[in-house]
């Protein structure tokens, strides 16, 4: 705890000030977590202070601090293409999770302006990326002497612990190759599988049956509509149990060529009418993107309703 206050005081996370007239403070609390290995082992205990965040109020309560979270389709992005590009890949975590405003999600440090590098030829573009989450930092490049570069520039601004290459990131397990990296959660898998008491239980060849429909217990007792949701979700956990090898796969042979698919359920909510938009997005063949969610409005007819899941999918690819 003495070592996190620490950090938050060389990292100048708050100035004193007098609490002006009308204000409330907000108050913080300590937060203790257990960070682990891909192994399932202990790394270290960690504690973090944080603010009671369900009380502010973006623009007045916070504008200055506040901790970066970068989208996992980013993640997943930069992942295919260090993987095409054979780019290393390196972990490095955060002491606190407050950082400074202009502390981006995703940091491109263009290298003359920089680091000071000089390209060989003056044509090309070296970059490093740093994908931010929270206290947890992934770093990549197209030349290993920006990563040492960037760590340094890094490590002069905040307290960091370079953690080596990328292995257990966000509750994913990292897996390289030469031909191709593989993200999985067999460890979460097989704690979700134990929480339920699953663990002996016979795997689901498929994930649910493909004709249920979910509503709510009022609207099925009015219709008379058969249906237990907590048996479908004990369904979809047997499934994932015989599904425990498998993961997202980002082979290296894969090209840059970037495709959309998309599709919708009309009117397919009995309870609201709306529809379903489903898409996914690939780059070559590595999947970056996939959602199924119900539409906002009600669409009159079932062309409206494919338009509706065309913008969702060109909105997640722009």
């Amino acid at each position: 705890m003495s070592k996190e206050i620490k950090a938050l005081e060389d990292n100048h996370t708050w100035s004193l000030v007098t609490l002006a007239p009308g204000k409330s403070p907000i108050g913080c609390k300590w937060v203790y977590k257990l960070k682990f290995n891909a192994d399932g082992t202990l790394e270290r205990y960690k504690v973090r202070l944080v603010a009671k965040g369900y009380t502010q109020q973006a623009g007045i309560d916070y504008e200055e601090t506040f901790s970066p979270v970068v989208k996992m389709v980013i993640v997943r992005t930069i992942l295919s293409i260090a993987s095409i590009h054979d780019w290393p890949l390196y972990h490095l975590d955060v002491d606190n999770a407050f950082c400074k405003e202009n502390f981006y999600t995703i940091l491109v440090f263009y290298t003359k302006m920089v680091l000071g590098w000089r390209c060989p030829n003056r044509h090309c573009t070296q970059i490093v990326v740093v994908l931010v989450y929270v206290d947890d930092i992934v770093i990549t490049s197209s030349n290993l002497a920006l990563i040492n570069a960037a760590k340094q520039l890094l490590q002069s601004n905040f307290k960091l612990k370079d953690l080596g290459l990328l292995r257990y990131f966000l509750g994913l397990e990292v897996a390289r190759s030469i031909k191709d990296i593989t993200l999985s959660q067999h460890k979460y898998t097989l704690e979700l599988i134990s929480s339920t008491g699953l663990s002996s239980a016979r795997p689901s060849i498929i994930p649910l049956d493909q004709h249920v429909k979910f509503t709510s217990s009022d609207y099925d007792k009015q219709f008379d509509i058969f249906g237990d949701a907590l048996l479908a979700a004990l369904k979809i956990v047997k499934y994932i149990k015989s599904a425990l090898g498998l993961g997202l796969f980002f082979p290296s042979d894969s090209s840059l060529y970037l495709t959309a698919y998309f599709d919708s359920d009309w009117a397919s909510c009995l309870l609201t009418r709306r529809s379903v938009t489903g898409f996914c997005v690939f780059l070559g063949n590595s999947l970056l993107s996939r959602k199924s969610k119900k539409q906002i409005t009600v669409s009159w007819s079932s062309s409206e309703a494919e338009y509706r899941a065309m913008t969702s999918v060109v909105y997640e690819i722009v």
